[in-house]
């Protein structure tokens, strides 16, 4: 959809190369350039006189609501009559282009509810994925996120059945959830081993067997499988993501057929308002088990809020790291969902990682008063 100017830039992937190519499937384009064997003009004009204009701005009717390729995608295959759209890999997070890019694909969700064209996505897709308004989640004058007391006093967090072989095994006691910042190299070997511990991901680079272990990120789970192996297998139990975009990761099946391996997923252990139930990291997740096994007090370490590891062998993420700031956004906002919730049920969240901004949502603590 760009013009010409763009799509003959250097490409690395030959992209002028490939359109200047023909082939049996239409390229829209704003018009029929020459030297495009497949291009075909895109009926804007056509598409806004048939779905456009309903909404009003002053005198003027709004038609200006294709933010992103993905717009015209979708608006053109409601404007050709399709019954059911599919979506994958469209998620629109991270900068400001996805923010509006996002707003305007809204739009074109909600013409395809009223038409009656059904659309789907896979499970663990970010969007329209948002709290209740009012049931799950209130924002106070300061900007801290609760919510409503009816929602915070209960018993269980986890969906009827799942679990169960482990639901209140600690009960009243203390854990510890370990993050892979570097901080974590400053931890007490006598510490970690003092407590049952929540490990995540490449723990095992420390070195350190954790008690519980739990990897979610599915390029991880896809492409580094043997990385984490071991830490997997010695672990009592393993919780290991079955899912990414909601399809499934096939380079897990060693993994998945460990005899301790637990298959997590979406929706089977839940804070009320939470975004994503993963709440963009590992560590969330093990509050949420640590929670469903009974733990009244949690300590944090290597919990630092930065995107540095502890080792310089630890494999990172290129995906993970561009998305950084809206990553720790919305670490901080699950972290005080949770921390929340904790509190409303007379447990605790302890912060003894580094010093973060972490520290405005969690209770502070001395490592020295917990060996």
């Amino acid at each position: 959809m760009h013009p010409r100017s763009e799509f003959t830039k250097p490409h690395r992937f030959n992209h002028k190369e490939w359109l200047e190519q023909k082939h049996d499937f239409p390229i829209y384009m704003q018009m029929v350039y020459g030297g495009i064997p497949s291009a075909v003009r895109y009926p804007l004009r056509e598409i806004q006189d048939k779905l456009c204009g309903k909404i009003i701005r002053g005198e003027d009717t709004v038609e200006r609501l294709f933010g992103s390729t993905i717009t015209y995608a979708f608006a053109l295959a409601l404007y050709e009559g399709f019954e059911r759209i599919e979506l994958f890999g469209i998620e629109l997070v991270g900068s400001e282009e996805w923010a509006y890019q996002r707003e305007s694909l809204a739009f074109w969700l909600g013409k395809a509810d009223g038409m009656g064209v059904a659309v789907w996505m896979p499970q663990t897709c970010e969007l329209l994925k948002m709290p209740l308004y009012a049931y799950e989640e209130i924002r106070r004058p300061d900007g801290a996120i609760t919510v409503p007391p009816e929602y915070l006093h209960r018993e269980g967090i986890a969906m009827p059945g799942v679990g169960e072989e482990f639901r209140d095994i600690h009960k009243g006691e203390t854990a510890v959830a370990i993050g892979n910042g570097l901080s974590l190299n400053d931890i007490p070997r006598e510490f970690l081993d003092r407590y049952p511990t929540f490990g995540v991901n490449h723990i095992n680079l420390l070195p350190f067997q954790p008690t519980y272990h739990i990897v979610i990120d599915g390029n991880i789970l896809g492409n580094l499988p043997e990385r984490v192996y071991d830490a997997a297998a010695g672990a009592k139990i393993a919780f290991l993501g079955d899912q990414v975009a909601g399809m499934p990761i096939p380079g897990a099946q060693r993994l998945y057929a460990l005899p301790n391996a637990f298959l997590l997923g979406e929706r089977q252990f839940v804070f009320p308002g939470e975004k994503a139930w993963t709440g963009w990291t590992s560590i969330y997740v093990a509050l949420k088990i640590a929670y469903h096994m009974g733990f009244k007090t949690i300590l944090l370490v290597g919990v630092d809020h930065t995107l540095s590891h502890f080792s310089p062998d630890y494999p990172v993420s290129v995906r993970a790291n561009s998305l950084g700031p809206v990553r720790l956004a919305g670490h901080s906002y699950h972290f005080a969902l949770a921390n929340e919730f904790y509190g409303a049920n007379g447990r605790r969240i302890i912060n003894l990682s580094a010093p973060s901004d972490l520290d405005e949502i969690l209770e502070r603590g001395d490592i020295k008063d917990w060996l």
